[in-house]
């Protein structure tokens, strides 16, 4: 049996699905669900987004068919919370490449899901799961050099912040830049987001270094959020 999260899952003919699985052992895995879409089928409940379910496929191809699936941990979301899964969610299919194996991150989101149905404050919690998975993935960067010299960040250096690079020194600040001091970034790195300001930057930060590894095609969780 293997762990699994639903990422995703689209109709398939006239009573299957087909699942887009986040499992450790495997990473992000696709599956054919058949016959699963029947109202008496023994599956139909445990195979929703956000249950915890141990799973078992057979098939050695690109698409090979579930055998087995069993709830192992429900997690209820809902309102705002809801749309922070299916935010988490719709980062995973889009960075997370098929059969990669992380199983740290796979921990981070069920962690992830655990506090988002505890209802805590959603945007340290959506911020540190953005973080965790670009570390897991290791495009990440350092919060504690600067990326051109390697010199460790001074607290009254201004930095700015490029994509796929980290923080560089700057004496002046270049139009359009995202531009931080040394102090703001330090504080970051230690993920001390006690005001709104902090929160601000984090999320900028967070937005500019997903965006090339997400390409131009907009987040649709994200509309989720502006809809309400």
């Amino acid at each position: 049996m293997t762990s699994a999260f639903i990422l995703h899952r689209w109709p398939y003919q006239e009573h299957s699905f087909l699942l887009d699985l986040f499992t450790a052992e495997y990473g992000r895995k696709r599956v054919l669900a058949r016959g699963v879409r029947g109202a008496k089928n023994k599956w139909r409940g445990a195979l929703e987004p956000f249950n915890h379910i141990d799973v078992q496929w057979r098939g050695r191809g690109d698409l090979p068919t579930l055998q087995h699936a069993d709830v192992v941990t429900c997690y209820p979301l809902q309102g705002h919370y809801l749309y922070s899964g299916f935010y988490a969610n719709e980062l995973l299919q889009r960075l997370l490449p098929e059969q990669y194996p992380a199983p740290e991150l796979f921990s981070d989101y069920c962690n992830t899901l655990s506090l988002l149905s505890d209802k805590a404050l959603l945007e340290p919690v959506l911020r540190r799961f953005e973080w965790q998975l670009l570390s897991r993935l290791d495009i990440s960067f350092s919060w504690l050099e600067d990326a051109i010299t390697g010199e460790p960040i001074h607290t009254d250096q201004c930095y700015v912040f490029y994509p796929e690079q980290g923080f560089v020194a700057v004496a002046m600040k270049p139009a359009n830049a995202f531009v931080l001091q040394g102090r703001d970034i330090l504080a970051l790195a230690d993920f001390k987001l006690d005001s709104e300001v902090r929160l601000k930057q984090y999320k900028q930060l967070m937005r500019a270094a997903l965006q090339p590894h997400l390409g131009n095609k907009p987040l649709q969780s994200r509309n989720l959020f502006r809809m309400t």
